[in-house]
């Protein structure tokens, strides 16, 4: 891929520099891939034609602009809908990671694992990737905050 200067033409043809056109969408576009990457269990696809998969999705520039209240209104609204999908709370895991919340993130984690368990369709790897940022995120807590969390899971 041809790397685009901030000054140059916007390659859209616009007739605008780049940084004043499409320079915007194009890190929002990278961010969420680099998001969907960090997290995603292999063979994970987006699909965005689907409800389920636009409202999962719309998670991700919220937590790219640290909207991190209105991230954790559309991961419950994603548990409420979809109560049988992971999407729900694979995200909120991710917006707890991304706002420093390392206990949830790793419970959250641990639930989307779990509930991938129950499914078919997840491989292995990825329900063992989740497992794994979970272990990640609680290594470093205080052995007394380990106590008070569940390794199940939070409760439904």
């Amino acid at each position: 891929m041809v790397k685009i200067g901030r000054n140059q033409p916007c390659p859209c043809g616009s007739g605008n520099k780049y940084k004043r056109c499409c320079l915007r969408k194009h890190e929002q576009e990278a961010l969420r891939q680099a998001l969907l990457e960090e997290a995603a269990p292999p063979g994970y696809q987006i699909i965005d034609d689907e409800p389920l998969d636009v409202l999962s999705n719309s998670v991700l520039p919220l937590i790219h602009e640290r909207r991190f209240e209105e991230a954790n209104r559309v991961c419950e609204q994603l548990r409420q809908d979809y109560p049988d999908v992971v999407d729900g709370w694979w995200r909120q895991a991710m917006v707890y990671k991304a706002c420093g919340m390392r206990r949830e993130a790793a419970d959250y984690y641990r639930q989307s694992a779990h509930m991938a368990q129950q499914q078919d369709g997840f491989e292995r790897d990825g329900i063992q990737r989740w497992l794994d940022l979970a272990d990640q995120l609680a290594a470093d807590l205080p052995d007394d905050t380990l106590a008070e969390s569940p390794r199940s899971g939070p409760a439904t």
